[in-house]
């Protein structure tokens, strides 16, 4: 929000505004999901992100590189959506 809203007033476009996106090299969560097989490590984002936006991030324990979706500030969820 960059401005107050009253309650019940509607809510304009200039009154929001994007988050900064997390710059590359930030670390970040990752949940891979495939079916009902779920795995969470760590990675560093290869490119900056906004939550609800495409992101690559490569994992810390094997160095390889995935792409997903940032859900969260610190959360890149890869493979299929919440």
């Amino acid at each position: 929000m960059t401005q107050a809203i009253a309650a019940g007033a509607p809510i304009v476009a200039r009154a929001v505004a994007l988050p900064p996106p997390l710059p590359r090299g930030t670390q970040v969560s990752v949940d891979v999901r495939r079916g009902s097989v779920h795995i969470r490590g760590t990675a560093t984002l290869e490119t900056a992100a906004r939550p609800g936006e495409a992101a690559s991030a490569r994992l810390a324990a094997t160095k390889m590189l995935v792409h997903g979706t940032l859900v969260a500030p610190a959360t890149l969820v890869v493979g299929e959506s919440l």
